[in-house]
């Protein structure tokens, strides 16, 4: 990201020290940097999309716990994790083929200044979530997270979110396997 920044602060600082030596004639100077800025933005914006891309579907991760435990301590995750007022709301859990779809709604107000913009002063947006718990031999458990955003204008809240749910989820399975990891040594 720090890369098309500089990028376009180099060009423009070119442009302008063109200009002051005399070889660009001044008002195309400031298109030029205008078409740098622009270009820049659309990089910026490219980078911002393949990242929600890959935080939407991340990596599986395995643990060593069975099945019916992970399934368990997901749900717990999930019913205790909360962000202000809003918490998930599982929708769906099929035991037998280790699915558990859930939802996470938030209010923004940040926008209210935008209301004349945006013909609303509070934007709802939605968080969906579809998580697979997949049994492996020798009591493992794979994890697999699908994100599914719906917001409008912003989604950095929601990355906030889903960031923190994945931490919470990841935490709470690994002390889970830890936990039967130190039993089994007692």
């Amino acid at each position: 990201m720090i890369i098309p920044i500089l990028t376009a602060f180099l060009t423009f600082i070119g442009v302008l020290a063109m200009v002051g030596s005399g070889r660009i004639n001044p008002d195309f100077a400031w298109i030029s940097a205008g078409v740098a800025g622009c270009s820049t933005g659309f990089v910026v914006l490219a980078y911002l999309v393949t990242q929600d891309r890959l935080r939407d579907t991340p990596e599986p991760r395995v643990y060593k716990v069975r099945l019916p435990i992970a399934m368990a301590t997901v749900k717990r995750a999930l019913k205790t994790f909360y962000e202000k007022r809003n918490r998930w709301r599982i929708n769906y859990e099929d035991k037998q083929t280790g699915e558990i779809q859930a939802s996470f709604y938030i209010t923004d107000d940040s926008l209210s200044e935008l209301a004349w913009a945006i013909g609303s002063e509070r934007i709802e947006k939605t968080i969906n979530l579809t998580l697979f718990l997949v049994a492996k031999p020798n009591s493992v458990t794979e994890l697999r997270l699908h994100w599914k955003v719906d917001a409008e204008y912003s989604r950095l809240d929601c990355n906030l979110i889903i960031d923190a749910t994945t931490s919470a989820l990841h935490d709470a399975l690994i002390e889970v396997q830890e936990a039967q990891l130190k039993g089994r040594k007692q």
